[in-house]
């Protein structure tokens, strides 16, 4: 995976396996990232979030909301790197 573009899915699909496993929706991750001062709509959220191109910064503001302390990040690497079909939905 040589291509910068492939990993915006792989960053997506993390962020929004994190929320499902979480129960959090896209409505709710909005109000928890006013808590970091991230104050935008929930089109702008989900948008953000669908075509993964958000910062590593944002990215981190999303997971400190949702009091993410630990993220498995070789079973994403080997689920979405070497299963590339597989979408979290």
């Amino acid at each position: 995976m040589s291509e910068k573009n492939n990993w915006y899915p792989i960053a997506a699909n993390i962020l929004k396996s994190e929320m499902k496993l979480t129960g959090v929706t896209y409505a709710g991750l909005n109000s928890k990232l006013l808590s970091v001062g991230i104050s935008e709509t929930e089109n702008t959220t989900r948008t953000k979030i669908a075509r993964g191109s958000f910062s590593c910064g944002y990215f981190l503001q999303c997971l400190y909301a949702l009091n993410i302390k630990d993220i498995d990040l070789e079973f994403y690497f080997k689920k979405l790197i070497f299963d590339p079909d597989l979408k979290v939905k």
